[in-house]
């Protein structure tokens, strides 16, 4: 998700806090992490990462997502109201659709304890219907704030860490003591942090967003021989359907793709949605449930392992995107 141009030129946002050392890891490794905010995920398998909040004083949750741009995506519910904004835009999804929107400011910000005051904030329309633990589910937190940090995506364990990682010669192989011993790192590209991912040996650029519920590539790839427009054809037709569109919503096909590597951890059988009109690829949250990854903005470096064989319990299909403005089901 990503701001119109009007709304780009006006955001900025800072968000600076430390925090203890928890007793989350053995003496050795924090020895290499100068400060740690360690926080429990609240949903599921197939759930966006959701962590608790407090804003303006009240328990909510919010998602965590580093595909969204801006910093803070909030919306109100039946008791949050949220403090009218005076500059006003559209924002624009991953499928072209845009739904309006507003900047303010909250009185305050509480993240695992840490508090911060006068945070801006992006204003949706619409009124929150979910919760999760019996607080409701108001926004999603994105790059401006979590790119302060190393930030540990890690749905296998239910964790979320921002961290801040000692660069001494001592801590280079931090990352294997945070994920494990077999470590996969990629090199995070251009100003909207993308990854290479290679399909049938063919490499193209995917955006990281475990808030989008499938993984999504445009229809013009037919360099790509599993995805040329013949077996493009072949795959069963879905629709992707946007709360914020009119009609039925975009039109796509689901492949499975045999031969696809992140960095050299191969994904087989994957399934894919190939989508009519789409702006970028994304490597949505079937990744992410699978893998522990450390996002390294510092570095531009992502390293991920394989936890597939962590099971955790089955979620809602919660997403930020899905509820209000982005994809909301996938009909087969």
């Amino acid at each position: 998700m990503k701001l119109e141009q009007e709304i780009l030129k006006k955001i900025f946002l800072i968000l600076i806090f430390m925090c203890h050392i928890q007793q989350v890891w053995a003496e050795e490794r924090r020895s290499c992490v100068a400060a740690a905010l360690i926080l429990p995920l609240l949903g599921g398998r197939n759930d966006t990462p959701i962590i608790p909040v407090k804003v303006n004083g009240r328990d909510v949750a919010m998602y965590v997502s580093p595909a969204f741009f801006g910093g803070l995506y909030l919306r109100e519910s039946q008791d949050f109201t949220l403090r009218p904004g005076r500059i006003r835009g559209r924002i624009t999804e991953n499928a072209g659709h845009t739904v309006p929107a507003e900047i303010s400011f909250l009185d305050s910000l509480e993240i695992g304890g840490a508090k911060v005051d006068s945070p801006q904030f992006i204003r949706m329309p619409g009124v929150v219907t979910q919760t999760i633990d019996g607080k409701p589910l108001v926004g999603v937190i994105g790059d401006s704030i979590l790119s302060n940090f190393q930030v540990l995506i890690d749905m296998p364990h239910a964790r979320l860490a921002l961290l801040k990682i000692s660069r001494d010669d001592s801590c280079t192989d931090v990352e294997k003591k945070l994920l494990g011993d077999k470590v996969y790192s990629l090199p995070m590209r251009g100003d909207r942090w993308k990854i290479p991912v290679k399909i049938d040996g063919i490499e193209k650029l995917f955006s990281l967003d475990p808030d989008t519920g499938v993984t999504v590539v445009p229809l013009g790839w037919t360099i790509i021989p599993e995805l040329n427009q013949n077996a493009v054809a072949k795959g069963e037709r879905v629709m992707i359907r946007y709360t914020s569109s009119l009609g039925d919503g975009v039109m796509g096909r689901k492949v499975i793709v045999h031969d696809m590597h992140v960095s050299d951890d191969e994904l087989p059988e994957t399934s894919v949605i190939v989508q009519d009109g789409t702006g970028d690829a994304v490597i949505g949250t079937p990744f992410f449930e699978n893998h522990q990854v450390l996002i390294d903005y510092e570095r531009k470096i992502v390293f991920f392992s394989d936890s597939r064989n962590l099971m955790k319990s089955s979620g809602n299909n919660l997403h930020f995107a899905q509820i209000f403005s982005g994809l909301s089901e996938v009909k087969e």
